[in-house]
């Protein structure tokens, strides 16, 4: 291909390269009728530029100029559940091939949930233009302006300039047709937003937004003056003065006389709205983790017309808004939801937004909120002895978050359990930790133990349920291993009945010590301990006890 963009030069440009697949064809956006959604539809490129035969990897999406997703090949579809964060959108597609990507591919221009939109990039079909000037209002290229970035292709503007130093009286630009109010009931607002660039020569200039229930008597709701105000993109919530109207029209009006002004207006968004900057409030995230870990969200009550709440949560962390998942949804007028899918040690981020009355709209996100999910009080053992001068509990817990303590709990059918003292936690730390408590208050027959965890914030759990069976009377005794023979392992078995300090040792028939399997302080209870012998020789070996005043020695044989 020959370029000439100079006279004296020539340069040859080769754009039917290999490989380089063609950009995606038919790229469509389209919006239900005030939903916030977009669908946005494509058929994929098949040939490079050269015209070869290509296969597409995948397509990249773009929305007004940010990544928001990529999608494989073929599937010609995407479905942007966070198109409320612009309300102008352009989308831009590329296609990759094996490391190539093609040209941008865009949109048309969208503006999700409006009922009316107008960019201004075909014709003035939607609107009547009078002119009482020289200049009227017409379609100029947007870049001739200083509008805001989503201003691009035309725009409407009234320029003194474009009509050669000209002035301009009355030039009105009015909506052709009325927006019927009437199918969103007395509680709507009429919302409008545009581009605008507004600039004056003198005290002389206004440039108006006016609003008409009936086409002919109109209400400002926006002045211009002298003051310049470029580059605004101008948000309005309509309050009629006239209060509840069936339908309206908007129209924009300018009387400027001078010959160095003009106003240039883009992108005009008009849509129903039922309460203005109507986002839930005071959103906070609470994690428990009794009876089980859950977070508990709570929020102010919501005065306005709604049908529920939608609940977002994502992992801290993330940048992206599409990290955000819907997870549940809250009641008409709730003000609390309970978040039951949470893990450990985890920082959660929430939003919720209101569906409004009509199920057509939605409040503004709330703010968002953060928390993290704590360690349970993880109880790793719990057992009981039963001696003569009571019942001794003891337990250990492997981690602990704002552990306040126990509190010991007795019952003798199971049912009814009384307490009958408290032991202090730990708070929050990530070590085992041993607890103990003396039941001295024993009598005869069967009792039942549990342990009520508290944590700091009152909240509390259960542990499992033990029985201890008090009708055994205790005595010193050791008894028979078993098995006896054994090879390689053995248990030992035995029972004290007052606190002493316990010594189990095996012997050979020299009376050399071979091993000490216990040699500690022990109280009332009954005990089993388990000897492996897998480096001792075969042959006969002697195991003896001795606590307090009490000694036993038994025989024992290793056969390999």
């Amino acid at each position: 291909m020959l370029v000439q963009a100079n006279p004296d030069l020539v340069a040859f440009v080769d754009i039917t390269t290999e490989g380089t697949p063609k950009p995606p064809t038919n790229v469509v956006a389209e919006s239900p009728i005030h939903g916030y959604d977009v669908n946005l539809t494509w058929e994929d490129p098949t040939e490079d530029l050269a015209g070869n035969a290509i296969l597409i990897d995948s397509i990249v999406i773009y929305r007004n100029e940010d990544r928001i997703a990529s999608v494989n090949a073929g599937i010609q579809y995407f479905h942007d559940t966070e198109a409320y964060y612009s309300r102008v959108l352009t989308y831009s597609l590329v296609a990759w091939s094996d490391g190539n990507k093609s040209i941008l591919a865009s949109s048309n221009s969208i503006a999700p949930s409006s009922i009316f939109f107008d960019n201004f990039n075909s014709d003035l079909s939607k609107w009547e233009i009078t002119n009482n000037g020289i200049c009227p209002w017409e379609l100029l290229p947007a870049n001739f302006y200083q509008l805001p970035s989503t201003a691009t292709g035309y725009c409407l503007a009234a320029d003194a300039d474009d009509c050669g130093s000209g002035t301009n009286i009355n030039t009105i630009a009015t909506m052709i047709d009325f927006i019927d109010l009437r199918p969103y009931g007395d509680h709507a607002y009429l919302y409008m937003e545009f581009d605008s660039d507004w600039e004056a020569l003198d005290e002389d200039d206004y440039g108006y937004v006016e609003i008409s229930s009936n086409g002919t008597d109109w209400e400002p709701i926006l002045v211009y003056n002298s003051v310049d105000v470029r580059n605004e993109h101008v948000e309005i919530y309509i309050t009629h003065s006239m209060g509840y109207v069936p339908k309206l029209k908007i129209r924009f009006r300018t009387v400027m006389p001078g010959w160095d002004w003009h106003w240039a207006i883009d992108n005009v968004i008009i849509d129903i709205s039922y309460y203005p900057s109507s986002e839930p409030r005071n959103l906070v995230a609470i994690a428990h983790q009794h009876p089980y870990l859950h977070v508990v969200l709570t929020w102010d009550e919501y005065n306005r017309n709604q049908e529920g709440f939608e609940i977002y949560r994502r992992e801290s962390g993330s940048e992206k808004k599409e990290d955000y998942n819907l997870i549940g949804f809250a009641e008409l007028n709730a003000t609390t939801f309970t978040d039951t899918s949470v893990l450990p040690l985890k920082e959660y981020e929430y939003r919720i937004r209101a569906k409004l009355l009509g199920g057509i709209n939605y409040s503004y996100y709330s703010f968002p909120t953060t928390v993290i999910t704590p360690i349970p009080v993880e109880l790793t053992s719990f057992e009981a002895q039963a001696a003569k001068a009571g019942v001794f509990l003891k337990w250990s817990t492997a981690t602990e978050t704002n552990n306040s303590g126990f509190d010991v709990e007795k019952s003798i059918n199971n049912s009814d359990f009384i307490s009958i003292g408290f032991v202090e936690g730990m708070g929050t730390r990530t070590e085992i930790t041993n607890y103990s408590f003396e039941d001295k208050s024993v009598s005869t027959g069967t009792v039942y133990y549990r342990l009520k965890q508290i944590d700091f914030d009152g909240s509390f759990e259960y542990s499992n349920t033990i029985e201890v069976d008090l009708n055994v009377i205790l005595e010193y005794s050791l008894e028979q291993n078993y098995p006896n023979p054994f090879n390689p392992a053995t248990k030992i078995n035995y029972q004290i009945p007052e606190d002493g300090f316990v010594q189990l040792i095996i012997y050979d028939v020299l009376g050399n010590e071979v091993a000490v399997l216990v040699n500690e302080k022990k109280i009332p209870g009954i005990y089993e301990v388990d000897f492996d012998a897998s480096n001792i020789t075969s042959g006969v070996y002697l195991y003896s006890l001795r606590v307090n005043h009490f000694v036993q020695t038994n025989k024992m044989v290793i056969l390999k």
